[in-house]
């Protein structure tokens, strides 16, 4: 659940590897950027143990699916684990939006200052959608 773009700079690669690995390891969930001079690279985290995020390679892009099956786990069990899937994408939506106010606040305050920016996102390219929905 990462750019499908490899990575140039090797320590970012490793950093990158490493981060999900703590995620892992703690039990959490999350998502991360990763910035150096010339690239930046993403990562998501989302299965743990209180949620119903599962891998599965034939999902794209992100490699994942949310399964709870009530008969296989029971009731109260997959709804634990749906209602801690729903405070894990809440959560990741928030942080998003905040990052995206605050980077834009932060663009706005170096225009000001005369900084000409010039930038494309994602190289022009379109972002992949995780269902059919334009919204």
């Amino acid at each position: 659940m990462q750019n499908d773009r490899p990575l140039t700079n090797p320590h970012m690669a490793e950093c990158r590897q490493a981060m999900s690995d703590l995620l892992a390891y703690y039990d959490l969930a999350g998502a991360f950027c990763l910035i150096d001079g010339q690239e930046w690279g993403y990562a998501y985290h989302l299965p743990a143990t209180w949620n119903a995020v599962v891998r599965d390679s034939s999902v794209q892009p992100l490699g994942f699916r949310i399964l709870a099956k009530s008969a296989d786990i029971g009731h109260g069990r997959a709804h634990e684990l749906l209602t801690g899937t729903a405070h894990m994408l809440c959560s990741l939506k928030d942080f998003a939006r905040q990052t995206q106010v605050w980077m834009n606040d932060l663009l706005g305050m170096l225009r000001r200052a005369g900084i000409e920016i010039e930038h494309t996102p994602f190289g022009g390219e379109r972002l992949p959608r995780l269902t059919d929905r334009k919204s």
